[in-house]
């Protein structure tokens, strides 16, 4: 396993959503966002298409250069192995062919055709001539970082930390949305939204001055081997530069990694008709921390 550190770029933007699949098959959440009884009703992949759909129209705004994507790939792998453990075998021709359109569509995207790059330009991470080596390994990781409004704006709404999850993506439910997928709980996923967003200003309040951890996902496969870290120290250093802190929402399962990197959960709240909890969680900048 070598693991290294890349900006995501267009082509491998759709992997992201296979490892949302992996890194979130068994939460809560998504299981009351996307409950079983109604599962039934259509393919699978109208969950990742929902989500992808979002995501496709914030590539088009204005303000996505302010959001940094970066992926962690190991190069001891191969990309075609990426399905692996994810999908059941009698799924996967599906799988590649909507992952082919999917690719398609973002190099499509207008900007992204102009600029060759998702958000804004990652700069101090992949190696010169590994190019090649980093897209033909095995994507495990992804983060979408946002910088402050000094250096473009928040521009996010609340809820990305399920956003290649869940389908928890936007603060705004219903303005120029795709229409939800049959497999979905509508109402559920609503509540999250507007829950998410409340919390966000609840702590945050008008500030514009933070880093926001917009999603990190991991795959199962590669969880507690470091590719957490490497995301994550990327988004610390630019925080401590700036002397900016750091605001998340996280689910249960990633509460002891925030932990471990200096962050405090600030609080959170219970989904109505459950005990799952979202938290929210902020990281002052280590240079204030030193000076305090």
């Amino acid at each position: 396993m070598h693991l290294t550190l890349s900006p995501l770029t267009p082509s491998r933007f759709p992997s992201a959503f296979v490892i949302g699949a992996s890194a979130f098959r068994t939460d809560s959440l998504r299981q009351l966002i996307y409950p079983a009884q109604l599962s039934h009703l259509g393919s699978p992949l109208l969950e990742q298409e929902f989500r992808f759909s979002i995501q496709l129209q914030r590539l088009s705004a204005a303000d996505i250069a302010r959001s940094y994507y970066l992926m962690v790939v190991d190069t001891d792998a191969d990309a075609e192995e990426e399905l692996n453990g994810v999908v059941e075998e009698e799924e996967r021709e599906e799988w590649r062919t909507w992952l082919e359109s999917a690719v398609r569509r973002i190099e499509g995207v207008e900007r992204v055709r102009e600029v060759g790059r998702l958000g804004g330009e990652v700069v101090g991470v992949g190696r010169t001539g590994e190019e090649e080596v980093v897209r033909r390994g095995r994507m495990v990781g992804l983060a979408i970082w946002v910088a402050p409004e000094g250096e473009g704006g928040v521009g996010e709404e609340p809820g990305e930390v399920l956003g290649m999850a869940a389908g928890v993506e936007e603060g705004k439910v219903g303005e120029g949305e795709p229409e939800e997928p049959v497999i979905m709980d509508g109402e559920v996923r609503r509540e999250s939204v507007e829950k998410l967003r409340r919390e966000r200003e609840r702590v945050m309040g008008s500030r514009k001055d933070y880093w926001y951890l917009a999603s990190l996902l991991t795959h199962e496969e590669y969880q507690r081997k470091g590719v957490a870290k490497l995301l994550l120290n990327w988004g610390i250093e630019q925080a401590d530069r700036d002397g900016a802190d750091i605001y998340l929402e996280s689910s249960p399962a990633g509460l002891p990694v925030y932990k471990k990197f200096g962050f405090k959960p600030e609080g959170g709240f219970v989904m109505n008709n459950s005990d799952y909890a979202l938290l929210s969680m902020l990281k002052q900048p280590s240079t204030r921390n030193e000076g305090s």
